[in-house]
């Protein structure tokens, strides 16, 4: 039996995505920060939190990424 060679081109869906900026939730930060803290062997206290939050917001070239990441540091001290 004789194999057919399945050629593709990429699909239209998939240009969108790599083009497209990606927009992540306040869980999805919150939960990254907290993963990598974990991981480096901290412990996890709202004092490390704020650390790994404001190096995010230092290393952060988008205007907009800063504001999401500033409007999170506020919502951990507003509790």
């Amino acid at each position: 039996m004789r194999r057919k060679e399945c050629t593709t081109s990429p699909s239209p869906i998939a240009g969108f995505h790599e083009s497209a900026k990606m927009t992540f939730s306040e869980e999805e930060i919150l939960g990254s920060l907290v993963n990598e803290i974990l991981v480096s062997g901290k412990a996890l206290s709202r004092k490390t939190l704020c650390y790994a939050l404001l190096a995010r917001i230092d290393q952060c070239e988008e205007t907009e990424m800063k504001h999401h990441y500033a409007g999170l540091f506020k919502k951990i001290f507003s509790h």
